[in-house]
């Protein structure tokens, strides 16, 4: 798909046109080398990255067009410092992982006697800093954690059957462009399972899960 719309510079004497391109990797990660190479090659000027995969598929093209990306966790390790971003990616980040402690009292102070917390993740997404921020949290509340790890949607039968063997009470799903991408499914499931489920994005309560704690959505 292409869209062209028009924008005045601030003098109002000049209107300049802007074609913006969008492409999908539809929850595939495998698609996104070739999406940003897409992108390269029609020689685009400024690369919108969604989230960490995409950053990292457009970095590896290997061109010098600036990439801007809008993503959670971490960007220190993509881009170096957050105040001084090294080679040609900047971004914002809703620092996700830091309110990972706050998701766990919430579902805590819901269900008081919570021992066992699934915690839902794709292992293809830049997840280590919010599995580590989940053990902590549940150390320090006395929740176990069962950690799932899902690639596709295929997935999702065999990974919630793994929670009930595991007697887990909630689910905690890791945000990704993945999870996202898929939260309807997962709320569902988590309804039919009789899971409380909590994430950060607000995708998941309006699909029917029971909440989410995070950024607030502009």
């Amino acid at each position: 798909m292409r869209y062209v719309r028009d924008y005045a510079v601030t003098d109002g004497a000049e209107v300049n046109h802007v074609s913006i391109t969008p492409v999908y990797a539809m929850g595939d990660y495998s698609r996104l080398p070739a999406l940003a190479k897409q992108l390269v090659d029609q020689k685009v000027r400024i690369i919108l990255a969604g989230n960490e995969r995409s950053l990292i598929a457009a970095k590896d093209t290997g061109a010098d067009i600036p990439i801007v990306v809008v993503a959670c966790d971490p960007l220190e390790k993509l881009l170096g410092s957050l105040a001084r971003p090294g080679g040609n990616a900047t971004g914002i980040s809703c620092v996700s992982a830091d309110l990972i402690g706050k998701r766990f009292d919430h579902l805590k102070a819901i269900i008081p006697n919570l021992k066992r917390v699934a915690l839902l993740f794709n292992p293809q997404d830049i997840s280590d800093i919010e599995l580590r921020e989940a053990a902590k949290a549940g150390n320090s509340l006395g929740i176990a954690i069962t950690q799932i790890s899902v690639t596709s949607a295929d997935d999702f039968n065999a990974g919630f059957d793994k929670m009930a063997s595991a007697n887990c009470e909630a689910l905690y799903v890791s945000l990704s462009a993945f999870t996202n991408f898929h939260a309807k499914r997962l709320s569902e499931l988590a309804l039919q399972r009789r899971l409380s489920l909590i994430s950060s994005g607000p995708e998941f309560p309006e699909a029917g899960a029971l909440m989410s704690y995070g950024f607030r959505r502009i």
